[in-house]
C-alpha cells in the first residue's frame, strides 16, 4: 500500500498527502534537512552514501537505548561504591577517635607511676595477621599497637615464634620505595641452630653466607603464605671487617651490632640493656648464643652470648637464628 511522501510543499509531514502536488509513494525517513535537501535535488548525499531505511535507524534507537540502560547501571553502581566508601571511611575515623581517646585517658595514670627508665612490657597482639596487615593499608598501626608487642608465628619444624614489634618506619625499603611501617624481631630463636657458613668454608660477609641462603630459601617457604605476600624487602648496611661495609637487600635477615648494642643503637626500645638481649630457642627456657650479620673476618662474625653481651666466634659454630622481616 502506497504512503505519503514528504515533499517540497508539506516538508516533514509524514500523515497525509500534499494538497498541492498531491504526490503519492512508498514513505521514505529523512534523516535530517540535509537528507531532504539531496531527495528534491535527486543527488547523493556529501558522503556518498546513500539513503538509510527506517529498520537502520530502529536499530540505532535500540542500540542507544540499551547503552543508557547500561551507563545508567553504571551510575548506580558507582554511587554505590561511593557509600560504601565513605562508610567504610566514617569506620576508621570513628575507630581512630576512640583509640585517640582511649591513649589521652592512660596518659595521666603513666605520669602518676613513678617511670624506671625501661619501656612498658609489650602486649600480645590479638588480631588476626590480616587485620594487622589492614591497620597498615589504612594508617592506624601505630595506633593499635606498639614497640614491643608480639604476634605468633608457626614455622613448623623451627617451631612457634613470637615475632616482635621492634621499630615503626625505620628501615628503608628497596628500590627508594620508602620506609616500612613495621620492622619485626623474634623474641625467641629458630628451634634449630645453625653455622654461619658450612664446614670450613670462608665468606665475604652476611651476603654470601650459607646462612643468608638458609633463610631465603629453606625459612622463607614455611612462612604463611599471607605473610610471605606482605614482607617488604629492605636495605641492611653491615661491616665486613674492622673498616669494609656491605649493602644487602634482604626479605629475612639477621640483626647487626648497631641495631642491638649501644645507647643510640636503632632498635634501643626493644634491646635497652644486656638482659634484653638474652634469648632462647623456641619451646626452650634457657638462654643460648645467637647470631649477628657483622663479621670481623671471613670466618669470624658477632653473636650475642647467653647474657647479652656481644662476641666473636668462627662462622662454622652453630648458634641460634633471630628471625627478623619487615611489613
Amino acid at each position: 500500500m502506497e504512503q505519503d511522501i514528504v515533499c517540497k510543499h508539506t516538508q516533514f509531514n509524514m500523515e497525509h498527502p500534499c494538497v498541492r502536488c498531491r504526490f503519492r509513494k512508498e514513505r521514505i525517513l529523512f534523516f535530517s534537512r540535509q537528507h531532504y535537501q539531496a531527495w528534491l535535488e535527486n543527488t547523493e548525499l556529501p558522503d556518498g552514501k546513500q539513503w538509510q531505511q527506517k529498520d537502520d535507524l530502529v536499530n540505532i534507537r535500540q542500540e542507544l537505548a540499551s547503552l543508557r540502560e547500561e551507563l545508567e547501571q553504571a551510575r548506580e553502581q558507582q554511587e554505590q561504591l561511593k557509600q560504601e566508601l565513605l562508610q567504610l571511611r566514617q569506620r576508621v575515623e570513628d575507630r581512630e577517635a576512640s583509640e585517640k581517646q582511649a591513649a589521652a585517658e592512660k596518659q595521666p595514670e603513666a605520669a602518676a607511676s613513678p617511670s624506671s627508665g625501661r619501656p612498658e612490657p609489650g602486649e600480645t597482639i590479638a588480631d588476626s595477621w590480616e587485620q594487622i596487615f589492614e591497620a597498615i593499608d589504612y594508617g592506624t598501626y601505630t595506633f593499635r599497637y606498639k614497640i614491643g608487642d608480639t604476634k605468633l608465628i608457626d614455622l613448623g619444624s623451627e617451631g612457634v615464634i613470637a615475632m616482635q614489634i621492634a621499630a615503626f618506619h625505620e628501615d628503608d625499603m628497596a628500590y627508594d620505595s620508602g620506609k616500612a611501617a613495621i620492622t619485626w624481631i623474634g623474641k625467641q630463636l629458630l628451634r634449630t641452630r645453625q653455622p654461619m657458613a658450612a664446614g670450613s668454608a670462608d665468606t665475604d660477609g652476611w651476603g654470601s653466607s650459607d646462612l643468608r641462603k638458609y633463610l631465603h630459601y629453606d625459612i622463607l617457604p614455611q612462612l604463611p603464605e599471607r605473610i610471605q605476600h606482605r614482607l617488604k624487602p629492605v636495605v641492611k648496611r653491615h661491616k665486613i671487617g674492622w673498616r669494609q661495609q656491605e649493602e644487602t637487600i634482604d626479605t629475612l635477615w639477621l640483626p647487626d651490632r648497631e641495631e642491638v648494642l649501644g645507647e643510640n643503637c636503632r632498635y634501643r626500645q626493644l634491646f635497652y640493656s644486656d638482659a634484653a638481649r638474652a634469648k632462647t630457642l623456641a619451646g626452650e627456657e634457657e638462654a643460648v648464643t645467637w647470631w649477628l650479620r657483622c663479621s670481623v673476618s671471613s670466618d669470624i662474625y658477632s653473636f650475642i652470648d647467653r647474657d647479652g653481651y656481644a662476641l666473636n666466634g668462627a662462622a662454622a659454630n652453630a648458634n641460634g637464628v633471630a628471625l627478623c622481616f619487615c611489613t
